[in-house]
């Protein structure tokens, strides 16, 4: 600004006529040499974030209650758990699997497995049916004859079909079952019912020994049934009834064999929680 100029001009910020780019305050008279000072940048706050749902709590650790020694401690009991517990039992804050969940994955494995061994099996049955067409026409034949069917002798070829088709049973029984027991703690059964198996000492995965000292109780009924008929159930039977006899683990015969536990699946986190979860 201009001396005559001077004094029409109200004191303020301007640029400097000697510097454009710089801003400096005009009092009226004369430039000051101050500039103005760099506003701060604003403080933004951060919205807090919601925690991650952790679904229900796990129940605490158990308390003995009750007299020692009145109710006897389960041989399969471990030993750093007090006995009796006063509620219901979740080891490592699972809830244990109930007998009737545990019995109707037992069930949905048995029908993908009866169709998986059908169709693995498919072309022995066609070549027993061969065999055994003939033996059943020369056993109706000799009963017309009043004659005793029972003497007709069974075709050899017959008798090793019936244990081949046994045996890819027992296979396909193993290769569905122990593999993925031993990597996830489930098989296709326990999936869709939402439960699964973890050994006694903590949550993870069983080895391939464990997972087939867990299945072979009822593997190896089965393998007899080629001998012992109707009576190799008997073994499968008795691990039911241990599921519902055991009334505060839950354990079937080959449970205690592998050291495992069955227990439910955690909580899906419900859909609102999704949704506060979400950025």
């Amino acid at each position: 600004m201009t001396a005559q100029s001077s004094g029409s001009v109200p004191p303020g910020w301007y640029p400097d006529p000697a510097e454009p780019s710089v801003t400096r305050y005009w009092d009226g008279e004369g430039w000051r040499v101050e500039t103005p000072a760099e506003p701060e940048p604003p403080v933004v706050v951060a919205p807090p974030v919601p925690a991650a749902y952790q679904g229900p709590q796990a129940q605490a650790p158990y308390s003995h209650i009750g007299p020692p020694g009145s109710v006897k401690r389960p041989v399969n009991w471990p030993a750093d758990w007090p006995f009796p517990p006063p509620g219901r039992v979740t080891p490592f804050g699972r809830s244990l699997a109930t007998p009737g969940r545990r019995i109707a994955a037992r069930l949905l494995d048995v029908a993908i497995l009866t169709v998986i061994t059908v169709a693995l099996n498919a072309w022995f049955v066609v070549l027993w049916w061969r065999e055994a067409l003939p033996w059943f026409n020369t056993m109706t034949a000799e009963a017309e004859a009043g004659r005793s069917p029972w003497e007709v002798e069974q075709p050899d070829r017959m008798v090793w079909l019936l244990y081949a088709m046994l045996l890819v049973t027992t296979l396909a029984w193993f290769a569905y079952e122990v593999p993925s027991t031993a990597n996830t703690g489930r098989t296709l059964g326990k999936r869709i019912m939402r439960i699964q198996v973890i050994p006694i000492e903590g949550e993870g995965q069983l080895t391939m020994g464990r997972a087939f000292r867990r299945w072979n109780p009822m593997g190896t009924s089965f393998l007899l049934f080629s001998c012992c008929g109707p009576f190799a159930f008997v073994i499968p039977v008795l691990d039911v009834i241990f599921i519902a006899t055991d009334r505060y683990l839950h354990q079937a015969l080959h449970d205690r064999s592998a050291q495992t536990y069955v227990v439910n699946d955690p909580p899906r986190v419900p859909d609102s929680k999704k949704e506060e979860l979400q950025p």
